[in-house]
């Protein structure tokens, strides 16, 4: 959805989410509660998807307090970018979706030199 901001839209329609990292248990039973099933989860990232369509797919991605404050402060399309390569980093089996956004993300406007190495 977030690429659907900047003019890119895909197939999938997932929601990805920058959380803190001392959430992560809690907000995962609040999702299985609901019924998502968890896809996937490691110390900084975790997949979820509904079987209803409706309420679809769901990505978080899990940071310490620094972090999320500069990606909130720095928001921009490269900072999307570093949460696309910090969620191929937790889930290599993402690479090849993720690169071809992050393709996208880095020739817009605001969008390079790229994510700041120190955020991932």
């Amino acid at each position: 959805m977030a690429l659907h901001t900047y003019g890119y839209s895909r197939a999938t329609n997932d929601v990805d989410l920058l959380v803190g990292r001392d959430a992560q248990d809690r907000l995962i039973a609040f999702l299985e509660k609901r019924g998502f099933e968890t896809l996937h989860r490691s110390d900084g990232y975790s997949s979820h998807l509904h079987a209803n369509p409706d309420l679809g797919r769901l990505d978080v991605i899990y940071v310490d307090e620094d972090t999320r404050g500069k990606m909130f402060a720095e928001a921009r399309p490269a900072s999307l970018a570093a949460m696309k390569i910090h969620a191929m980093k937790n889930d290599p089996s993402r690479a090849f979706q993720e690169m071809a956004d992050i393709q996208f993300l880095m020739r817009l406007p605001g969008g390079g030199p790229g994510p700041d190495p120190r955020l991932l």
